[in-house]
């Protein structure tokens, strides 16, 4: 079964929960769409929105006309966006850009389920009904639950020019994330579900106790235990998609092995900028011959050790976010270390 199926499932197991569609209503008496369910008496809308399109396309477009820059930074394999941007003047204004691009279908999300609340409201006439917005991210992963609570946050609190609410029917919003895990304050891994507040859940005694009952169902359908978290903002949140998770667990090269194995121990990191930038050229100086026609021969033993060591220094260079080209155009610095 999909995300969408199953957390469909565990809402039915709700005391009083009904599937609107089972009602036989799908419009309202002006053919506007309604919402999916009626939740705790009537006392919430829910409508669920399911994250389908992978916007990672979206990033590539938006950066490739910069790609041809002198400034453009060079690194090897894949970096965090905002380590590319840092080296970029204007690499703010193209963050923006990326961002608004990719979080698009959220803003539609809103739009639609913000209408389709009004008209369940006007339908049934439910004019005090709390309502909810539910997001679901089965296999996304550009989507991390981090960006998505960024973007519900900024809808949730974006205003009309006379100061009312854009978005003023979605009260709440439920995040679940199945291709993401985050890792406890304990240091194990757990499946994400955040509720998000909008300015208006407060007016709504049963609040917490709606969005409670939502995460304890899907839990319990999950037969696990539901976790909460001390932490209040999520961007502090470690997230990881389960794809790389999988990735560990699998049969990997040695150049990945290599990859892991520095990041359980980083002796490049105790290295001053310039330090670390020296002891690249020295190791490029060191290699470069042996790959030379008639160069200088070593044995397959220091072959891989070298490449070994230059695999730590690259990786490092993209942790720090450094530009491989200053490699080659710094003016030197010392070996020594912090």
């Amino acid at each position: 079964m999909t995300l969408d199926e199953r957390f469909k499932l565990s809402l039915s197991r709700l005391e009083n929960a009904e599937d609107i569609d089972a009602l036989g209503l799908k419009t309202d008496k002006k053919g506007k769409r309604i919402a999916d369910y009626l939740l705790f008496g009537r006392e919430a809308i829910l409508e669920l929105k399911t994250l389908v399109e992978d916007a990672e396309h979206k990033v590539e477009a938006t950066l490739d006309p910069h790609r041809s820059r002198e400034d453009f930074p060079v690194f090897y394999g894949k970096v965090e966006l905002d380590k590319i941007l840092a080296y970029l003047p204007d690499g703010k204004d193209i963050n923006e850009q990326v961002y608004g691009r990719v979080t698009r279908s959220i803003q539609k999300a809103f739009k639609s389920a913000n209408g389709q609340i009004i008209a369940t409201r006007t339908a049934l006439g439910l004019d005090r009904s709390m309502g909810v917005l539910t997001i679901l991210n089965e296999n996304v992963d550009i989507f991390s639950p981090d960006i998505i609570a960024a973007k519900v946050s900024e809808m949730l609190t974006r205003k009309n020019e006379d100061g009312s609410y854009v978005y003023s029917q979605i009260a709440s919003v439920v995040v679940i994330s199945e291709n993401h895990l985050v890792k406890l304050e304990n240091g194990n891994p757990a499946k994400s579900i955040i509720v998000i507040d909008g300015p208006y859940a407060d007016r709504f005694p049963n609040a917490g106790a709606i969005t409670d009952a939502i995460m304890t169902s899907w839990a319990t359908f999950n037969d696990a235990p539901l976790v909460k978290s001390s932490i209040k903002e999520v961007k502090e949140l470690d997230f990881f998609t389960t794809s790389a998770r999988k990735q560990e667990q699998e049969a990997i090269p040695l150049h990945e092995f290599w990859r892991r194995s520095y990041h359980k121990t980083p002796y490049l990191r105790g290295y001053t900028k310039e330090g670390l930038l020296a002891y690249g050229r020295q190791l490029i100086a060191t290699i470069a011959p042996t790959m030379m026609v008639g160069g200088k021969r070593v044995s397959p033993d220091n072959t891989q050790k070298l490449m070994q060591q230059f695999g730590d220094f690259v990786e490092e260079m993209k942790q720090r976010g450094i530009d491989m080209r200053e490699v080659q155009f710094s003016d030197g610095g010392s070996k020594e270390k912090k």
